[in-house]
């Protein structure tokens, strides 16, 4: 049976749930689920527990075909702080985009308007958390986003950003001033969707180091602005930590908008929380749920935060990179070295047994792990080598197609848990030949 918006959809729910399996079951005709499910549009989400593992389901009835039961199922142990805001809000998304009307026009309209809509909406009610009917400001913010992604000014990308909230009096009083000043309009500007129309209004709040200041009727009432810019590094900036000081146990609904380093725009909702549009698609963009598989796996829970946060930086750069961590000293078979200079075998000995938070720190994380070849790290942290050519028969035993990077990362995963961030953006990790999650 097919239903070409639960397919759209469903295209959708994948983006957002990088560490489940989202599938769709067809229950019964409309005769059968109007007779069982007596019109009533859904039965409450549930989350149950299956191995062990946690299990999302609600049953949703379509007029124009019958019942169908959406499943989420997890392949960590717990759904990440992002993924449960998603969750909190799904079911009366879905309502509201898979209703039905008897006309046939309109019912059209709105299968074509809930295809485009699901996600706005989706994304509008998780940062609304409350009143979640009235989204309208939240919606405009992102639409205005969206639209400066398309901009140029003098060859170079657009960028600008809000720092929304519902309680704009109290977030001021609760600003750092040490940290930051506020610079209040005169007058409140009525957001529309021209805002961005002068270069002005991008050129001197950047979304980098100065942001709007939004309130809950969609008014822009002053400028926020570091600073201390320059006390923020590279990775704390792509990693979104020099975010954190502006929402985090902030009065209010608070969260922050900005236009990011690649057209894309980014959402932080909270250091656990955050989302990421690009391409045309939302995706959870949520540390914690690449940190819950290193330390699953038994990497140093400060190894691993470090490790994400280049991973992050990495990714937002547009770096490549392939990364093992083995099972204790099982390490791939290396048949040879990118680099075979002297100058180049002197560097790579100069990493060997070093701790990766002493690179982090000196600055020299990113340029090891941005230079081609896979890098061996132990899970305490130690780097064990870098600049490896590594046999990649292995990985035709695997289901992982694709580029060099692809198939290297595949092959290592036979030795450990290993890491792939394409050029591109999106973070895979892979074990035992198959790619266990792909995060953008």
């Amino acid at each position: 049976m097919k239903e070409h918006r639960i397919q759209k959809i469903n295209s959708k729910l994948k983006n957002l749930f990088p560490s489940g399996d989202v599938s769709w079951l067809y229950l019964g005709s409309k005769d059968y689920a109007g007779a069982y499910y007596k019109k009533v549009d859904f039965d409450g989400g549930h989350i149950y527990l299956v191995s062990g593992k946690p299990r999302y389901q609600v049953k949703v009835y379509l007029s124009s075909t019958g019942l169908w039961e959406l499943t989420i199922l997890l392949k960590l142990l717990e759904f990440s702080s992002s993924e449960k805001r998603i969750l909190a809000v799904l079911q009366e998304t879905l309502a509201s985009s898979l209703s039905e009307s008897n006309n046939e026009l309109t019912r059209l309209s709105s299968r074509i308007g809930s295809f485009y809509a699901f996600e706005i909406v989706l994304i509008s009610r998780i940062l609304k958390k409350t009143m979640i009917n009235r989204f309208w400001t939240i919606t405009e913010i992102t639409e205005n986003l969206k639209n400066l992604t398309y901009k140029r000014y003098e060859g170079s990308p657009a960028t600008s950003g809000f720092i929304y909230t519902s309680q704009p009096e109290k977030y001021i009083k609760a600003l750092d001033l040490s940290k930051v000043e506020y610079e209040e309009f005169a007058d409140e500007v009525i957001m529309s969707d021209e805002y961005f129309s002068s270069p002005a209004s991008y050129r001197y709040v950047d979304g980098r180091n100065s942001f709007y200041l939004v309130n809950n009727y969609g008014n822009v009432i002053g400028v926020i602005r570091n600073k201390k810019a320059s006390m923020f590094s590279i990775v704390d900036r792509c990693s979104e930590k020099m975010y954190s000081h502006f929402v985090d146990k902030m009065p209010g609904r608070t969260w922050i908008g900005y236009v990011g380093l690649n057209d894309d725009i980014n959402i932080v909702v909270d250091k656990h929380s955050s989302f990421k549009w690009s391409d045309n698609n939302w995706y959870v963009r949520d540390r914690s749920i690449i940190k819950k598989y290193l330390v699953g796996y038994g990497c140093d829970d400060g190894f691993a935060d470090n490790l994400v946060d280049i991973i992050y930086t990495l990714s937002e750069l547009r770096h490549g990179t392939v990364i093992c961590i083995p099972i204790e000293k099982s390490t791939p078979p290396v048949i040879g070295k990118i680099d075979t200079s002297i100058i180049g075998g002197m560097l790579r000995d100069k990493f060997a047994s070093r701790k990766f938070s002493e690179l982090l720190e000196s600055n020299q994380a990113i340029g090891l792990l941005a230079s081609d070849g896979l890098t061996t790290i132990s899970q305490l942290g130690t780097i064990i080598s870098c600049g490896d050519i590594i046999d990649i028969t292995a990985a035709t035993k695997g289901k992982v197609t694709g580029g060099g990077r692809s198939q290297a990362a595949c092959a290592a995963s036979y030795y450990g848990l290993s890491i792939k961030v394409s050029e591109d953006g999106p973070i895979s990790l892979f074990l035992n030949g198959d790619k266990i999650i792909e995060m953008h």
